[in-house]
């Protein structure tokens, strides 16, 4: 288990765990099993004085590279998307990735971004039941059961 403070920390947790755990050795494709995503992530004063920018801000960045600064990263929403951008059907290891938000209107957001669940807060308990849910989500976006 993990935790990130910031979008920049998380990201590098997250390329941390894919070298550590690669997905051809059966590692997840984001390096962990689970990710549990926040909407309303920092303002995005303290991103950018973190280091990750917004999309229209102007800076220097080579021809292919798809790194995060080319993402608005203030929220939770746009960090999935970039998180799932390259997600493979044909990956059997594939991270199933939980959105936050205390705001309902966030849910569909989070839905729409690739959440394959949403959590309101506070977050559910973290039980049999819950974790029966977690690895049957888990097992489905795995494709290892019918969906």
């Amino acid at each position: 288990m993990a935790t990130a403070k910031s979008t920049k920390e998380a990201l590098s947790r997250i390329e941390a765990a894919k070298r550590a755990f690669p997905p051809t050795d059966r590692g997840a494709t984001l390096g962990f099993d689970i990710i549990i995503i926040e909407e309303r992530l920092k303002h995005p004063a303290q991103q950018l004085a973190s280091g990750i920018y917004k999309s229209h801000d102007q800076h220097s960045q080579t021809a292919g590279d798809d790194s995060a600064q080319q993402f608005d990263m203030t929220s939770g929403s746009s960090l999935i998307r970039y998180l799932t951008k390259g997600d493979s059907a044909n990956s059997m290891r594939l991270t199933l990735i939980v959105g936050v938000s205390a705001n309902k209107t966030d849910h569909t957001k989070l839905k729409h971004a690739g959440a394959d669940c949403v959590w309101g807060k506070p977050p559910p308990k973290m039980n049999s039941t819950l974790r029966n849910d977690l690895l049957e989500l888990l097992i489905k976006k795995r494709r290892y059961i019918d969906k």
